[in-house]
């Protein structure tokens, strides 16, 4: 690798390769990419040798075969062409490799580098009770961490081989690995009508209370989020919804980074000590006229 890096190699391979049109082309004025098969036979012409066949039949021939002997990328690989329309960018590596012409493919390492990451939890106990294990990871390259198979390990113990997507210079990724057994969740709940007086015009409560426990028997403090939903009503409704007694407080949560946006998402984000349980608690209550139910049964939640 010359001293001048990345830049002078990019250089040195396309210069080369690029011709400036000529004064009655239409093009003049800068320089275009020049076809392979052309600057082949210049490159011949300019050894001064005779060349007793034509270079580009040569180079044709040359192009239909590796074409047609061109396997399918391995699994969980991209092919690079399919990303080349969105950047440009040239990776140094850590020394030289050779890589065998033989039609295969072949993993060739560029080198080795260090990232920030953290491990957060996720649950949805509303839906299941299983807490994941959700990686965060800082792409510490100044180049885009380019899409591709991975295969993980925690603790020097292998998780999970997963395909990476392409991420941004300095962009961040998050990278599932799957259910985290040594953190157990339980959620109730529970229901009770209210009827505020004895006319026809009466209103009821429909109260709603929502228990979940967190149990950590992990050897370490946590931070998890535990994600939950209230209703909400159409336009035009004559339903009132009121959040009360949320412990600790909540905040809304509408799922934006996923694009699938929801409404009436709610989260905690609490840490929980090494082998502690932390109690959270939340409670909503449907007002709405005597007479009326609504629509599916006045009970939200089971």
């Amino acid at each position: 690798m010359p001293r001048g890096g990345v830049d002078e190699v990019v250089d040195a391979i396309t210069f080369p390769l690029l011709r400036l049109p000529g004064p009655t082309d239409g093009s003049r004025g800068r320089l275009l990419p020049v076809n392979l098969a052309d600057a082949y036979q210049e490159s011949a012409q300019r050894g001064g040798r005779p060349v007793p066949f034509s270079v580009k039949s040569a180079v044709d021939v040359a192009t239909e075969a590796a074409q047609l002997s061109r396997s399918a990328v391995p699994p969980l690989c991209v092919d690079i062409q399919d990303m080349t329309s969105n950047f440009d960018f040239a990776y140094e590596g850590d020394g030289v490799v050779d890589v065998s012409a033989d039609g295969h493919w072949h993993s060739v390492p560029l080198g080795d580098r260090e990232c920030g990451a953290s491990i957060r939890y996720i649950t949805v106990p509303r839906e299941e009770l299983a807490v994941y294990r959700i990686a965060v990871i800082q792409n510490a390259l100044g180049a885009p961490l380019l899409a591709g198979p991975a295969e993980v390990y925690v603790g020097g113990e292998f998780v999970l081989t997963t395909q990476l997507p392409t991420v941004v210079a300095k962009g961040e990724l998050t990278l599932g690995l799957g259910v985290e057994q040594a953190i157990k969740v339980a959620r109730n709940a529970r229901f009770k009508e209210v009827r505020e007086g004895e006319g026809v015009v009466a209103m009821v409560e429909l109260v709603h209370d929502v228990d979940v426990d967190i149990v950590n028997h992990l050897g370490r403090s946590i931070d998890i989020e535990v994600r939950e939903r209230v209703p909400i009503t159409e336009p035009g409704a004559e339903v009132q919804i009121s959040e009360r007694n949320v412990e600790p407080a909540w905040e809304a949560y509408d799922q934006e980074e996923r694009s699938t946006p929801i409404a009436g998402g709610r989260r905690w984000r609490v840490k929980v000590d090494a082998g502690s349980t932390k109690a959270l608690r939340a409670c909503y209550a449907l007002r709405l006229f005597s007479n009326s139910e609504l629509k599916g049964g006045n009970r939200r939640e089971a």
